[in-house]
């Protein structure tokens, strides 16, 4: 991008004539010939196209150049070996544009000569030239005297030692010729307010021809070598003070560029010799450059101003969005929790419209009972006529009363004996209960122990105890019966083993005879035989009876004081009962009114209902809104966080992006590159102000080369 950028600005700056004639010479490059025949051929085609064509340019321009130019010369100078001038002639062509009797002209020469024509001529003090116009263009000879604008000095070396021209000749060895130029013409120019100095941009060419015979190697640093009839043609090519005067190497982009100031030529040599070097020297370099190009260049930075602004007000905006959406992030923060506190309460609504919702059937239940219960005491209500007249007889439910208390006496007598008995009771099934509890657990016992009887164990056992026990008894008893008879000790233990072997065999058929088995196994099954015994728990609350009865005897007692007090108000009850018909007339209507309202209840309570089964929908929607909101609110927390992170990037790219990119860039097309193209501009003046070396007349045009031809190099 940057070398991108380098190339236009230096295409735009330098300008095409520059860039084709440096280009024209490989300037900075070393150019060599070669042995080889095919190469030779080849480069010989090469250069005599590109050398071709590069005549034809020069012939074209020089035509173009005479065509439009009041005056034209050319200027020959001989000089030594090492290029000092000796002899300067200038030959000069005055273009005719005048229908008078004479041409005008002014000229610093001497010795000057009609060379085409007979037009004779008149030369005043003041320089000027009258010359008789016969209706041609004059061309005339003189002599100079004035500087050259440019020196040039050639050097030589042989084996790397350095060699004066008149000792070279002859010479065998490796020869180095360099050409050295010194432009010494200023000119101050004003650009844009500001004074430039800088030299005449000046084109020199430096040619010599090297007889293969005698030449071989042959290099050229800032040329090209050429194949011309046997001999190598070395062109060299250089722009002295054209590099000082743009200031390349103050400015990024053009630092590197190398523009020849000099020209140097190697060789093998053999028995050196050299019969001329001619240095071309031309001004108006850079005449046909278009400063409409420098337009473009000032565009460039002023555009590259623009869009470095462009890319701080850019970075400062990231920043500033950066910022923003920091808080943009903390009123999401705030956001989100309460979306966290909406979910919370949307569940605990959600929870407790469940819980209504679930109960509305109570409630409906309950307005229904309400209706029910009031139609109830509404009939009950209208059922009631109490009795007519003044009076009431209650003797009798004093009567009743009195032998309800005598009767409860008796009751409560008859109830304490019950209790004493079933008290008794109680505590014989819990003996009758521990029993069957001892006989159960024996039984099992006893069972369990039968089952647990094995009967070839029992005979194994039996059998060995009894021939234990018969074993002892032989051995004592033949031991006391054989011992009167003289036997010995090994004679009776033999006798007694053979009376245990019979016995022992006897016993082996001894075991627990079948019919105790049977008793055994009868017993069992008789055990087994034995019913389980159930009793049930018996188990009375005597105290609650107690309690109950005593009861009783209290509301019995209350119930006959008022019985008292009945028969006392018997006479004043009519008027009472009187009245109390006309609140039950009016409570009746009470009812019905109350019946009424209860029916409209009901159907509010399953509205109601209704109602409550669709705001808990909504609540179960709301809090799986509200949820999902909250899911959302992190997701996007999690994605904002990563925006954050992004914009911080583009951020510190951008920053990055103007301080490595745009400012570096504006830094090659800035104030340097302004610079830059002035002093080409400079350049560009002083190239035209620069166009004669004899004199001019004031507003005429011109045009001036320089042919530098030194001394041979021969041995005498």
């Amino acid at each position: 991008m940057k070398n991108k950028i380098k190339d236009r600005i230096l295409r735009l700056t330098l300008g095409v004539g520059v860039a084709a004639a440096v280009g024209m010479t490989g300037c900075g490059k070393t150019d060599t010939s070669s042995d080889s025949a095919q190469t030779a051929k080849t480069e010989d085609a090469k250069e005599a196209a590109y050398t071709q064509e590069a005549s034809k340019t020069s012939d074209d321009t020089k035509k173009k150049d005479t065509e439009e130019k009041d005056k034209t010369e050319t200027v020959y100078v001989k000089s030594d070996a090492k290029g000092n001038p000796r002899e300067i002639t200038v030959q000069t062509k005055l273009k005719n544009t005048s229908d008078g009797d004479t041409i005008e002209d002014y000229t610093n020469l001497t010795d000057i000569k009609n060379k085409e024509g007979d037009e004779a001529f008149t030369q005043n003090a003041d320089g000027t030239i009258e010359w008789e116009n016969h209706g041609e263009d004059i061309t005339y000879e003189g002599t100079g005297s004035e500087e050259l604008p440019v020196d040039v000095n050639i050097s030589y070396e042989l084996d790397g030692q350095p060699i004066e021209p008149e000792e070279l000749a002859g010479k065998s060895g490796s020869l180095k010729i360099r050409f050295d130029y010194k432009n010494k013409t200023t000119q101050t120019i004003k650009i844009e307010g500001k004074e430039e100095q800088v030299s005449v941009p000046f084109a020199v060419i430096s040619t010599m021809l090297l007889s293969e015979d005698h030449a071989s190697n042959i290099k050229v640093k800032n040329g090209k070598v050429m194949d011309i009839d046997g001999q190598k043609l070395v062109v060299g090519y250089a722009c002295p003070g054209l590099t000082k005067s743009l200031k390349l190497t103050t400015y990024e982009p053009t630092e590197d560029i190398d523009i020849p100031e000099y020209v140097e030529v190697m060789a093998d040599v053999t028995d050196f010799s050299l019969d001329f070097t001619a240095t071309i020297i031309s001004s108006g370099l850079l005449e046909d450059m278009d400063l409409k190009d420098l337009d473009d260049v000032d565009e460039m930075s002023d555009n590259m101003k623009k869009l470095e602004e462009t890319t701080d007000k850019l970075s400062d905006g990231a920043g500033t969005l950066e910022d923003g959406m920091k808080k943009y992030q903390t009123y999401l923060d705030q956001y989100l929790s309460g979306v966290t506190a909406l979910d919370q309460g949307a569940g605990a609504l959600e929870s407790g419209l469940q819980v209504m919702n679930e109960k509305k059937g109570d409630l409906q239940a309950g307005a229904t009972l309400l209706k029910e219960s009031l139609t109830t005491l509404h009939d009950t209500l209208a059922a009631i006529q109490l009795p007519q007249g003044s009076s009431v007889d209650l003797s009798g439910m004093e009567t009743a009363a009195k032998q309800l208390e005598a009767d409860e006496t008796k009751l409560n007598e008859v109830l304490t004996e019950m209790g004493t008995g079933l008290a008794e009771m109680q505590e014989l099934a819990k003996e009758v209960a521990g029993y069957q509890t001892t006989v159960e657990t024996q039984l099992e016992t006893a069972k369990t122990a039968l089952d647990a009887i094995d009967w070839r164990k029992l005979d194994q056992a039996v059998r060995a105890d009894s021939q234990t026990k018969a074993d002892a008894a032989i051995d004592s008893a033949m031991k006391k019966a054989l011992e009167n008879y003289g036997l010995s000790a090994e004679q009776i233990q033999a006798a007694s083993g053979e009376v245990k072997t019979e016995v022992n065999g006897a016993l082996d058929q001894i075991s627990v005879s079948d019919e105790a088995k049977a008793q055994i196994k009868k017993a069992k099954e008789a055990l087994e035989a034995i019913p389980t015994i159930t009793i049930p728990e018996v188990s009375l609350d005597t105290g609650k009876l107690t309690e109950t009865l005593n009861d009783m005897q209290k509301q019995m007692k209350i119930l006959a004081g008022y019985s008292t007090t009945l028969g006392t108000l018997s006479q004043t009850a009519a008027a009472a009962l009187q009245e109390l018909q006309t609140g039950l007339t009016t409570l009746q209507t009470g009812t019905a009114q109350l019946q009424e309202g209860s029916g409209q209840l009901e159907a509010g309570v399953a509205a109601f209902g209704e109602g409550i089964q669709q705001l808990y929908q909504g609540s179960t929607a709301l809090h799986q809104g509200s949820g999902q909101l909250s899911s959302a609110g992190t997701a996007l927390i999690s994605g904002l966080d990563t925006m954050i992170s992004g914009m911080d990037s583009l951020h510190q790219g951008l920053i990055k992006f103007d301080e490595d990119g745009i400012r570096e860039l504006s830094d090659l097309t800035g104030k340097d590159l302004t610079n830059l193209a002035n002093r080409i501009r400079a350049l560009k003046k002083a190239d035209g102000k620069y166009d004669n070396y004899g004199g001019i007349r004031e507003g005429e045009t011109g045009s001036v080369r320089f042919i530098i031809e030194t001394d041979e190099i021969k041995a005498e």
